[in-house]
């Protein structure tokens, strides 16, 4: 047995031939453990691969990664299991797939739809010899209808729970089909274009049954929208694979739909910052202190606190205390000069992904809020989950997935679990299209918009809508020209009026100024934050502090762009401090 405790995919066509194979991805604390009782068949392996493992040279459709100042994302919407499927690149081990001790029989029960939500019944049946459990996954193969798609998307997932030998279970899974709509550019609008949109089920993107289809005669808009940034040209056009759909769909069942089974969402772009009448009569100089992080007690920070807000402003009572992520709470040894700290380390964000277990993750997102309230830490700055673009990635341990559906699914069970305790809070990171660390604090992501709504903002949007959370941290990169924290049809139009988020916006963490590259963008800085919709730069220093004034007094920025800003800061304060 080869046993991998790796965090991310390695090329494994050098020992292809070993027999057994044991993935585990780095799991913290308890791998020791974990290890042994799979070893001596105590326990069933039940993963799944959240990424694909294939051969390096199968990336060469991702053309540009590691760029010093633009990186062209040319492959479009084509990523991971998109990109190998639609290209009939088979993968060594495809998305999806896992082994366990026990083998599944899956089979259809029924197939139902209260308008465009579909409901698929399967039955699920242990044919192997030891208990275990099965991830089943709903994939869709999209109307092609001369237009550019992948030949399958992940729609929905289910693990089952534990099933004995000889044992068989009935399992619901839904989704919506709007969920599969593309985005058009040139209308500014989710479509779902007429056709037949092919339902297949199975226990990996490999390894499936269609189980019927659905039939739209016409087109059908789902959703109108606002381009970002007026829809920004990327100077080349996405691949196209030309993909063939070539299913034999006769003989299975078919549910047809029409305009009057799907809502059209129309989004009120008309957002206002709420100003906190609380804070009316607190001085510039105070408000300026409050739009940054706190740098007034460096000791505090020292022991071990990733960030805080501003502590030192005489009119606010308290503040927030934050510590990193992503496997648990991130803290040093001494906290407070008091005792000696130690947290639990969960498994990196990869590991919790291969598990398909939604339920698992709300009680991992329990876990740590209770060590939240063990050290008073209010926000928690995680979970991350940009997508694995590529597997060279140095960051990739941290996020979940290549599929945006279980990036924004785990995203949103862990805040969940962390937010079922009172005054506990997660942060959702880095937004967006943060899939390099070469020069990642000034790098140029460069898409089309249907890329980055299809594919890079679509978990973060899934994470907003399914749990709320208490807050998100914008990208180190510019995207298309503009930096994350700095993009008001990004933060305003998309986050706060498409999405409904109501909670804050902090940038990564940076100091204005400071490690400036040389290159052809500079870094993100305080000035263009406070004017972008962010809430609040973190970690905060007397650099900032010292510009943010001189803006103040130059007139270029006002009281109300401060007043904007500080009430959202104070009223998540106030949230977390209840």
């Amino acid at each position: 047995m080869l046993v991998l405790n790796t965090c991310g995919v390695v090329d494994l066509s050098p020992v292809s031939k070993v027999s057994n194979i044991l993935l585990i991805s780095q799991l913290g604390s308890v791998v020791g453990d974990i290890l042994g009782d799979i070893i001596l068949g105590k326990a069933n392996p039940t993963g799944k691969l959240a990424t694909t493992w294939t051969k390096i040279e199968d990336y060469k459709f991702i053309y540009e990664f590691g760029e010093n100042d633009d990186t062209n994302y040319i492959e479009g919407v084509y990523v991971g299991y998109r990109l190998f499927n639609s290209v009939g690149i088979k993968p060594l081990y495809p998305f999806g797939f896992g082994k366990s001790y026990s083998l599944f029989d899956i089979s259809k029960i029924s197939l139902t739809n209260i308008k465009d939500e579909i409901n698929i019944k399967v039955k699920v049946k242990n044919i192997g010899k030891f208990p275990g459990k099965e991830v089943i996954q709903v994939y869709i193969s999209p109307s092609q209808n001369n237009e550019n798609k992948p030949y399958q998307s992940l729609i929905s997932f289910k693990k089952t729970p534990k099933i004995n030998p000889s044992d068989e279970i009935e399992l619901d899974l839904n989704f919506k089909l709007k969920n599969v709509a593309r985005y058009d550019i040139k209308k500014a609008s989710y479509i779902l274009d007429k056709g037949n949109y092919i339902i297949r089920v199975g226990n990996s993107s490999e390894d499936t049954k269609i189980y019927g289809y659905i039939e739209l005669d016409e087109d059908i808009t789902t959703e109108i929208l606002k381009n970002i940034n007026g829809g920004y040209s990327t100077g080349f056009k996405d691949f196209n694979p030309k993909v063939i759909l070539k299913d034999e769909i006769k003989n299975v069942q078919k549910i047809k739909l029409t305009k009057n089974d799907i809502e059209l969402k129309k989004v009120d772009y008309n957002y206002e910052p709420n100003i906190n009448k609380d804070l009316l009569k607190i001085a510039d100089s105070d408000l300026a202190y409050m739009c940054i992080g706190d740098f007034s007690d460096i000791n505090e920070r020292l022991s071990g606190i990733g960030g805080l807000t501003a502590k030192n402003v005489k009119e606010i009572k308290n503040y927030i205390r934050m510590a990193d992520g992503p496997a648990g709470l991130r803290l040093t040894n001494f906290l407070d000069n008091k005792s000696q700290t130690y947290t639990t380390a969960i498994p990196i964000a990869t590991a919790l992904a291969q598990t398909f277990n939604i339920d698992l993750l709300e009680k991992i997102g329990n876990l740590i809020a209770t060590e939240m309230d063990i050290y008073n830490i209010q926000l928690w700055l995680a979970p991350a989950l940009n997508i694995h673009r590529n597997i060279l990635c140095g960051r990739n341990f941290e996020y979940f997935s290549e599929d945006p559906l279980i990036s924004g699914k785990m995203s949103a069970a862990l805040t969940r679990g962390v937010q079922s305790h009172k005054n506990r809070g997660t942060t959702i990171k880095h937004l967006t299209a943060n899939n390099q660390e070469t020069k990642k604090y000034n790098n140029n992501s460069n898409m089309s918009e249907r890329t980055l709504r299809e594919i890079y903002l679509k978990g973060f949007q899934i994470a907003i809508e399914d749990s709320q959370p208490s807050a998100i941290m914008t990208s180190y990169n510019l995207l298309n020209g503009i930096h994350t924290s700095e993009n008001k049809d990004l933060l305003i139009n998309v986050v706060r009026s498409e999405w409904n988020f109501k909670g804050l916006i902090m940038s990564d963490w940076s100091i204005s100024g400071l490690n400036e590259s040389g290159g052809k963008y500079r870094k993100q800085n305080i000035f263009g934050i406070i004017k972008g919709g962010n809430n609040i730069m973190m970690p905060g220093s007397d650099i900032d502090y010292s510009i943010l004034i001189d803006k103040l007094n130059e007139k270029l920025i006002t009281r109300d762009d401060l007043l904007k800003c500080s009430s959202k800061v104070y009223e998540t304060i106030k949230l977390l401090n209840q």
